[in-house]
């Protein structure tokens, strides 16, 4: 962690004399409370007091010929009664461009760290959490071929590396054309070709080559924007049958005044090290990228909805979310699936004070059928109150509770504390 701050904070202070900051933000807390099950278990469950820091920052640098961006959330967790092992960690992304359109050469520098659990199956304590970077360097090559064409050629090399359980770590190299043909200002099509030789570094007997051709029209306009891409997917593994597959994606967003609604459904390959690469969503709560730890290609199908509105009342604002995703393994009968909904729900007291409302609902149904089914919520209320112009207040309470089929693991937790918030931009 302390290595990224100080290439994000070199990186601003080689380009501050002509890097203009669009958007900063700073976030700090610091949360004190009390857990009533700190093993998260059924049977002599501890109470425990607990604390929890965080540390986040937001920023956006944009120049003539350079650009860049920054979201990072450091945290740190400390166990009063040591029911766990402290925990320090860090979750976000940065971006670093050379060049824009108008160039014929860009370089993209590009950095995600993600936590994640080791195990689906297993109880989510600080010991069964892992922390997963991928570094990314991505040339390209842009060139006019017309009035309305474009044609691109990159390259993508990706190194994925997990901190721990480093038997996941790999290499992925990707060679790409893209044809780029503008109907208007506002629709286009892009036809495209990319190859991705992918490199496990301690199972090369699983490394693979992926080919990939996808046709994809896409329209943006004032309100809607929507894409539709159709395509192939073809494995080449080292060991192993070749094995092609569709891939297709579909994208809807609108927007009005006071309500965003957005939808997409996708499936197209991809393995167990870069999982979602670098498109993981970022949660207090950590997640799971693969099912299993077993090296391998995945067939992926994902969908989702959400739907955020202003509208329900002059003081309030809603979220609701869904996602389905299933797992197939190429050259194996192990799947598994994941299904998450969400809801927030706020509501503005005053200029001051303001009530919150999360609720977080997931269903697991582990690789295989070998482990066992479980559904697990989380649920948060807050109100906070503004104290000064950068500075707050808030109480809170927070519950946790898993359920299987089997019984394996169950638990249900509560959590109340209290925090205080700094905000800067």
């Amino acid at each position: 962690m302390r290595k990224i701050i100080m290439t994000i904070t070199s990186v601003a202070v080689l380009f501050s004399p002509w890097v203009n900051a669009k958007y900063v933000s700073v976030d700090l807390f610091a949360a004190a409370g009390e857990s009533d099950n700190a093993l998260k278990t059924t049977t002599n469950p501890i109470s425990e007091k607990q604390n929890r820091y965080t540390a986040s920052i937001q920023g956006d640098w944009d120049a003539q010929w350079v650009g860049a961006n920054v979201q990072y959330t450091a945290y740190q967790e400390t166990f009063a009664d040591n029911s766990q092992e402290d925990a320090n960690y860090l979750q976000g992304d940065s971006g670093l461009k050379f060049g824009n359109t108008n160039h014929l050469f860009n370089l993209d520098l590009r950095h995600s760290r993600r936590t994640l659990l080791k195990e689906v199956s297993d109880t989510p304590l600080t010991t069964n959490q892992e922390e997963r970077e991928i570094f990314s360097v991505v040339p390209s090559i842009r060139m006019d071929i017309g009035a309305s064409d474009e044609l691109i050629a990159l390259g993508d090399f990706s190194r994925t590396r997990y901190l721990e359980s480093e038997l996941q770590d790999s290499d992925r190299n990707t060679y790409g054309l893209d044809y780029l043909h503008n109907f208007s200002a506002v629709s286009r099509f892009n036809l495209g070709f990319k190859q991705a030789v992918a490199e496990f570094i301690y199972f090369p007997e699983t490394d693979y080559t992926l080919n990939t051709a996808t046709l994809v029209y896409s329209v943006s306009l004032r309100k809607l924007s929507y894409s539709l891409g159709v395509g192939s997917d073809q494995t080449k593994p080292e060991l192993g049958k070749e094995h092609t597959s569709p891939r297709y994606e579909a994208n809807l967003g609108y927007k009005t005044g006071a309500n965003q609604i957005g939808m997409y459904i996708n499936q197209a390959i991809t393995d167990t090290s870069f999982g979602q690469g670098m498109q993981l969503g970022i949660s207090d709560v950590p997640g799971v990228d693969a099912a299993t730890n077993q090296s391998g290609i995945i067939e992926r199908r994902t969908s989702g909805a959400d739907w955020t509105s202003k509208a329900l009342c002059a003081r309030c604002n809603f979220s609701l979310g869904i996602t389905h995703s299933r797992d197939q393994y190429v050259n194996s009968n192990l799947e598994s699936t994941q299904r998450g909904a969400t809801l927030s729900i706020g509501y503005n007291f005053s200029t001051r004070a303001r009530l919150l409302l999360n609720h977080v609902l997931s269903d697991q149904e582990p690789v295989g059928g070998l482990q066992d089914e479980y559904r697990q919520t989380y649920s948060r209320a807050s109100f906070r109150y503004q104290l000064f112009k950068s500075v707050s207040l808030e109480l809170f309470h927070e519950k946790e509770k898993r359920s299987s089929d089997a019984q394996v693991q169950d638990y249900q937790e509560n959590f109340t504390g209290l925090s205080l918030g700094y905000h800067y931009e």
